[in-house]
């Protein structure tokens, strides 16, 4: 089982870190708001943005028009989120809850437009906790065609490109836990990595949802190498973000990525009903 309250201890610890994150790494943040503004209502949609931290994605939509419940694990990170949200004079629905339950904070079914899950997949180690907090987010999803499920995870092979940056040795001399890793993508306690087909996997695995779109977020620009373009001229800027966004879906794109951003929508029957399959019995 996942240590939810390490997951809490780890982002209250580092809450400036999570703030900084997606300022350090401007691609990953750019491709995954690109891609979900291609999909989204038009504002003044209803947006749960669960497990979103300081609120980097909640601010932005917001300041778009969204009408945006941010809702994560760490008090700090809300408080953050709360103090820069009232800076800017936006109103952001704030509350604290484990993305497996929502019921304290979300009691009713069918209230969003669209669900982003851009976090709590990154920690959830178990299988059974990954689709608990995935039928928490369908459960508060509107139920029509055009309601979206945004889903990220981190990539498992970024992950041994990393180590063969900066410890190479461990690889030989931890060989147990990286074919562990292999196996299950669970990293230590606090951490889950998949690879593509493991997503796929786990959004086929829902009948209702359909998969619109599976892209690497950093793509080829994966393993810091995103770090050389933050700092450039706009337009500068720009050019490598196109291209990451026209190639980033390929499977080169994917498996060469830090972060793994699949986008999802709602199944709807000819009848107008959602195709739906009890989690207990999959």
């Amino acid at each position: 089982m996942t240590d939810i309250t390490g997951v809490q201890t780890l982002y209250d610890k580092f809450r400036h870190d999570e703030w900084d994150r997606l300022e350090l790494h401007r691609i990953e943040y750019h491709v995954t708001l690109t891609t979900i503004l291609k999909y989204l209502p038009p504002p003044p949609a209803l947006v749960a943005d669960i497990g979103g931290g300081p609120g980097r994605y909640s601010l932005e939509l917001a300041r778009r028009g969204y009408r945006v419940t941010l809702i994560d694990l760490s008090s700090v990170l809300l408080d953050m989120a709360r103090t820069k949200a009232q800076c800017e004079g936006l109103n952001i629905v704030i509350a604290q809850a484990n993305a497996c339950d929502l019921s304290q904070v979300v009691p009713e079914n069918d209230v969003f437009d669209a669900v982003l899950l851009l976090g709590p997949l990154y920690h959830l180690v178990q299988l059974s906790e990954r689709r608990q907090a995935m039928a928490e987010a369908l459960r508060i999803l509107k139920k029509n065609s055009t309601s979206l499920l945004c889903t990220s995870y981190i990539s498992q092979l970024a992950h041994f490109r990393d180590i063969a940056t900066k410890d190479p040795a461990r690889l030989a001399n931890q060989s147990q836990f990286y074919r562990d890793l292999l196996q299950t993508g669970n990293y230590k306690q606090l951490s889950y990595h998949a690879r593509p087909g493991d997503v796929r996997s786990l959004i086929q695995s829902f009948p209702e949802l359909q998969l619109l779109e599976l892209r690497g977020c950093e793509g080829f620009l994966g393993g810091r190498l995103n770090e050389n373009i933050n700092q450039l001229p706009e337009h500068e800027f720009e050019a490598w973000l196109q291209l990451v966004l026209e190639t980033g879906a390929d499977e080169e794109g994917l498996a060469s990525s830090d972060h793994l951003l699949a986008i999802s929508r709602l199944i709807i029957s000819s009848q107008g009903e959602q195709v739906v399959q009890s989690i207990d019995e999959s």
